[in-house]
């Protein structure tokens, strides 16, 4: 009688370990949040930076005032990873206009903050804790964008002069 439950018990975690081992090599689901806005292949670009990718789902909150900000701030943003990552393995080809796509992006993304920035403050009559809170994700969005800047010039000069 011992003897079969210890086999049965054996049995068990061997199948509990076999699945939790697939689940480690094969994952169900993308580790963040998803955004409805995107589409699967952007939603994974935005899966290679989770810190910037924690900060626009940080803007969440603010999207139902100005759904149109949100989705224009979460597209800039995942151009930018993909143009960083590219640099970074190669895949993109540096060019000077890619210094020009970023800045371009990094503006679509400082204009998305501002155009909500605006609405919820109108919306919440200036709530100083609502705009408070607003304003930290959004410092951290711009140094993010700077950071992106910085790194993508950076990598573009150096493949261009070498």
């Amino acid at each position: 009688m011992v003897t079969k439950a210890v086999k049965g018990a054996a049995l068990g975690a061997g199948v509990g370990f076999v699945l939790w081992l697939g689940k480690q090599v094969m994952p169900t689901t993308n580790s963040g949040p998803q955004f409805q806005e995107l589409n699967d292949y952007t939603n994974n670009i935005m899966l290679l930076d989770m810190d910037f990718r924690t900060m626009c789902a940080q803007m969440r909150p603010y999207a139902k005032f100005e759904p149109g900000a949100y989705t224009k701030l979460l597209l800039a943003a995942a151009r930018l990873i993909f143009t960083h990552v590219g640099l970074q393995r190669g895949e993109v080809t540096a060019t000077f206009t890619l210094i020009r796509q970023s800045a371009q992006d990094i503006s679509d993304v400082v204009e998305s903050v501002r155009r909500l920035r605006a609405i919820v403050n109108a919306k919440t009559n200036g709530n100083a804790k609502v705009m408070s809170e607003f304003d930290e994700v959004a410092a951290d969005l711009q140094r993010k964008c700077n950071e992106y800047n910085h790194n993508i010039t950076f990598m573009v000069q150096y493949a261009l002069t070498c």
